[in-house]
């Protein structure tokens, strides 16, 4: 619902309020018409987009009309009359103003309106996209993050053919970048410049992806399986995000935590060159690091990835991040230049 339903309805509301307060003066005016109305208030504040806003005009309607006749049978006033008439035919035709409304509603912009109670922060630019708490997403966002986040880690694994999802409204490319053999101890890979041109629903475009080896996987592996551990980084993310390299590793180091777990910690977590923004650190921290993931690449040997991603869905930008097993490790593909262009960086074994 646009701004000038918002504006309608808050003149409204204000008007509404107004007579209400006149009528209070006159003798049939009770209690319970006023209880009403702080009822109606109430619900106008957090169900202003919700179909019981709706069912409240029609029902507020129904009891100033009974108002209106207690007022002709008991006290016929006009001031009263015209009063209870005016608010009566206000509610209704709102009334019915909001459900021709909603049935014009486009259902995409109904999944927009379900977003905000997700969204954590930005404002939909491509400077700004919009970061959402994927814990609490509506069940069609959450196919739809999962069907980008498929693209993403198929693209990285060395994917090269045409995506097509009409269900969802996406065509895509699914292409792989530059290939590089034997990157035994991974990479990073960090976008610099012409993103994706904006064609239709569901472009992405790559910012960052983390290239994890398989003995680091082992090392951080053994990191999450350490309850204590794990925890004590979770209550210091918030501190550590915003340190540099030699103050996060000081302070790691003074809870006990050992320097190759340091180490590998800060390398996914981008703080050697600072190539991930402390808001990303902390997501990855608070919502990644899924020790399903890092029993399985175990078991079949795989690294790990981890890409800051971008894709479009109603002409605004969403932002993600990518967790899943490297499972072509040690081949290593860079995102493909329709994604954006960006430079690949190997870790050395000095690296950190």
């Amino acid at each position: 619902m646009n701004r000038k339903w918002y504006f309608l309805e808050y003149v409204g509301a204000l008007i509404c309020a107004f007579m209400a307060n006149i009528e209070y003066q006159f003798s049939y005016m009770n209690g319970i018409h006023l209880l009403l109305w702080i009822i109606y208030f109430g619900v106008f504040l957090y169900f202003k987009e919700h179909i019981l806003y709706c069912v409240l005009n029609v029902l507020m309607a129904l009891s100033v009309c009974l108002s209106l006749i207690i007022g002709i049978i008991t006290n016929p006033q006009p001031v009263c009359i015209i009063f209870d008439s005016i608010m009566m035919i206000f509610l209704l035709v709102l009334a019915i103003v909001l459900f021709i409304k909603r049935r014009a509603v486009n259902p995409n912009n109904q999944i927009l309106n379900e977003l905000k109670y997700t969204i954590r922060d930005g404002n939909g630019t491509v400077e700004h996209p919009y970061i959402l708490d994927e814990n609490s997403l509506p069940p069609l966002w959450k196919e739809m993050i999962d069907e980008q986040n498929h693209k993403v880690s198929y693209a990285l694994n060395g994917a090269g053919q045409e995506y097509k999802d009409f269900s969802l409204n996406i065509e895509d490319y699914i292409l792989a970048g530059n290939k590089h053999k034997k990157q035994e101890l991974g990479g990073y890979w960090i976008y610099q410049s012409d993103m994706p041109v904006f064609k239709n629903e569901g472009t992405l475009w790559i910012k960052t992806v983390i290239y994890l080896s398989y003995p680091d996987c082992q090392l951080l592996y053994e990191l999450l399986k350490d309850y204590k551990q794990w925890q004590t980084i979770q209550k210091n993310i918030l501190s550590l995000s915003k340190m540099s390299y030699e103050e996060g590793y000081s302070l790691l180091r003074k809870h006990q935590i050992s320097k190759q777990h340091c180490q590998v910690l800060f390398k996914v977590l981008g703080m050697t060159d600072y190539i991930l923004s402390s808001s990303v650190i902390l997501d990855l921290v608070k919502n990644k690091f899924h020790l399903s993931r890092y029993q399985e690449a175990m078991e079949y040997q795989e690294g790990m990835l981890y890409c800051v991603y971008c894709f479009t869905y109603q002409g605004q930008w969403f932002q993600c991040i990518l967790e899943d097993n490297w499972k072509i490790y040690p081949i290593l593909y860079e995102p493909s230049s329709y994604y954006g262009q960006g430079i690949y960086q190997s870790f050395g074994k000095d690296f950190v």
